[in-house]
């Protein structure tokens, strides 16, 4: 029996760690390697997440569906509109008002997870046409607060370690921009 410290095995590593090295440099070879996220991608995330409902403030409960993403070209950003319900009063005595929002957010990137992200939401635009205006602060103070937590880090894409080149990309990220309607996250050597 062999010891696995043996000069074969460790002629053995070398050869798959040069192997490893020679296929990850062909992958970057431009000394870069890039990964888009289309918004279909995008909508397909977000249609598992929601709908989200939640009570604030103990009379408002806001129900987020229907998620749709567009993506700002020339930004880090993305606008999401949503259809939203707002039910307004206590138990027995609630009312419901049907409405739309826009929730805009930026595009994220955590190292530790190694995960492209939604970050940083805010509430852009809400409109519920039918409800009183004695409501419609507490709906607006409701509604920014569901923003904030229903898109707070929610990953679109992750980095995967199968794949040696995004493995080693996975350290790398270089730049991030939005294009042809995807967004670009640049991964690679050189400095910005």
């Amino acid at each position: 029996m062999k010891k696995p410290n043996s000069p074969l095995a460790a002629v053995l590593a070398l050869v798959l760690i040069a192997l490893l090295i020679f296929f990850v440099h062909r992958k970057l070879a431009s000394g870069r390697m890039e990964v888009t996220i289309s918004q279909a991608q995008i909508n397909a995330v977000l249609a598992k997440t929601f709908p989200q409902n939640k009570k604030y403030l103990k009379v408002v409960k806001l129900t987020y569906s229907e998620p749709r993403a567009v993506l700002i070209t020339g930004t880090d950003q993305v606008r999401v509109s949503l259809k939203v319900k707002a039910t307004i009063g206590i138990s027995g005595l609630e009312k419901s008002y049907d409405g739309a929002a826009a929730v805009l957010t930026k595009i994220g990137y955590d190292s530790e997870k190694k995960q492209i992200y939604l970050q940083d939401a805010g509430l852009d635009d809400l409109s519920i046409p039918k409800i009183p205006n004695k409501y419609l602060e507490i709906a607006k103070t409701a509604a920014t607060l569901a923003a904030s937590q229903y898109f707070d880090k929610i990953p679109v894409y992750n980095l995967t370690e199968k794949d040696p080149a995004q493995s080693l990309a996975r350290w790398l990220l270089r730049d991030v921009r939005i294009a042809d309607q995807k967004i670009h996250f640049v991964f690679g050597l050189e400095e910005r």
